[in-house]
C-alpha cells in the first residue's frame, strides 16, 4: 500500500519538426502495511528514519539502444554530481513497460489507465508497480515523456532525458535517493502515419529495507554542477508550472538548477548569480523552496532557481549560490555548459 502526492508534467519544445510532452507523477512515502490496516509516516520522516550510502558501481544493464542511452545518461548526470548512481529493476521495468504499451497502443498522454482499456495494467503509477511485485512497502517516483517527430528515432531518449532534468519538478524527483530504476523507450509509427511518436518513461523505487542513498551529513548537491555539460538551456513548459501564470511557450525560462540539502534538514537560499560570456548577468527568479512552493511538491531540503530568460545553446555558464543548509551556512561555484540544441 502506498501513500502518494502527485504530480503531471507537459512540455512542449516548438520547432518546425517536433514536440515534446513530458509527464511526472512522483511520490516519497513510506507505508508499514499489516492486518487491516496502514501506519503512513510522512515523506521526511521516511528518509531520515532510513537512509544508504551513495551507490557508485552497479551491475551491468541488459538495456539496449536508446533505453541503454536514457540509463546511462540519468546515471551519469546523477554521479557527476553527486546523487549517487540507480540500479535496474527487471520489476519496474515491466511496470515501466506496460504502461509505455499502454500508452501507444490507446494513442494517450499522462500517467492515469482507464479500466477496461486494451493494455491495461493499473490505473495508477503505484499500482502498475504493485502488480509488478516490486513491493509492498516502497519509496517510489515515475516519470513520463513522449515526443512526436519527424525523424529517426536515434538521439531521441537522451534529448527527452535532459528534457525532464530541466524541468525543476521533474529533476528533483529524478535527483532523490532512489535506489532502482525502470526504463522504456518505445516508437510507435503505422503505414497511414510516419510521425514516429516516441515513449520515454523511468520509475524509479527504493525498497524500506534498503532506506534512500544520500550524501554524508553537511552536503549540499546542485544539478547542473561543476563540469555539467549537455544541459538544456530552455524550458518552454511544465504543470505544474513553475511559474503560475506565465505562459511558457510565449515566455520561457532557461535552465533551471535544482539545490539539495541535507534530509530532514531546511534549505534556504540566500543569493544566487548566473553569469554568461563576458560576465553578462542572467536575470534569475527567486529561489522556490518547500515554505514557497504552491505545489507542495518539496521536500524542505529541495529547492530550485530559475533562469528568467532562455540561455544561448553551447555556451559555458558559470554560478554562485551561497544559503544556509539547517543552521549552516554554504556555497556553490560552478561552471556548466549548455547543449548545442
Amino acid at each position: 500500500m502506498l501513500n502518494t502526492s502527485s504530480s503531471r508534467s507537459q512540455q512542449t519544445m516548438p520547432n518546425s519538426s517536433s514536440s515534446a510532452y513530458l509527464f511526472a507523477f512522483a511520490a516519497l512515502s513510506l507505508t508499514a502495511c499489516g492486518g487491516g490496516g496502514g501506519n503512513t509516516v510522512s515523506p521526511i520522516a521516511a528518509s531520515v528514519q532510513a537512509t544508504s550510502p551513495l551507490i557508485t558501481n552497479v551491475p551491468t544493464p541488459t538495456y539496449t539502444g536508446e533505453e541503454l542511452i536514457a540509463f546511462n545518461t540519468l546515471n551519469s548526470e546523477r554521479e557527476q554530481c553527486g546523487f549517487g548512481k540507480l540500479t535496474q529493476n527487471a520489476k519496474l521495468d515491466v511496470a515501466s513497460t506496460g504502461h509505455v504499451d499502454w500508452l501507444l497502443l490507446n494513442n494517450r498522454y499522462g500517467h492515469y489507465q482507464e479500466v477496461g482499456s486494451p493494455g491495461f495494467t493499473g490505473i495508477f503509477p503505484e499500482d502498475r508497480i504493485a502488480a509488478a511485485s516490486y513491493s509492498p512497502n516502497v519509496r517510489f517516483a515515475s516519470t513520463e515523456s513522449s515526443t512526436t517527430n519527424i525523424g529517426d528515432m536515434a538521439g531521441q531518449a537522451e534529448f527527452l532525458t535532459r528534457d525532464l532534468m530541466n524541468a525543476p519538478y521533474h529533476e528533483i524527483g529524478m535527483l532523490r535517493g532512489f535506489i532502482d530504476v525502470g526504463v522504456s523507450f518505445k516508437e510507435l509509427k503505422t503505414p497511414t502515419n510516419l510521425v514516429g511518436r516516441y515513449v520515454l518513461n523511468f520509475d524509479f523505487g527504493a525498497k524500506d529495507s534498503q532506506g534512500l542513498q544520500t550524501a554524508s551529513a553537511g552536503t549540499v548537491r546542485t544539478y547542473p554542477c561543476q563540469g555539467s555539460t549537455g544541459i538544456r538551456p530552455a524550458l518552454y513548459a511544465e504543470e505544474p508550472s513553475p511559474v503560475p501564470g506565465r505562459n511558457l511557450l510565449l515566455n520561457p525560462l532557461g535552465t533551471n538548477i535544482a539545490v539539495i540539502g541535507d534530509v530532514g534538514k531546511t534549505i534556504a537560499i540566500i543569493s544566487a548569480t548566473m553569469f554568461g560570456p563576458n560576465s553578462l548577468p542572467v536575470p534569475l527568479r527567486t529561489a522556490v523552496t518547500a515554505w514557497t512552493d504552491a505545489t507542495g511538491l518539496l521536500q524542505a531540503n529541495e529547492a530550485f532557481i530559475s533562469a528568467d530568460v532562455p540561455l544561448t545553446a553551447n555556451t559555458i555558464y558559470t554560478v554562485s549560490i551561497t544559503g544556509m543548509n539547517g543552521g549552516t551556512a554554504f556555497s556553490r561555484n560552478f561552471l556548466f555548459t549548455t547543449a548545442a540544441n
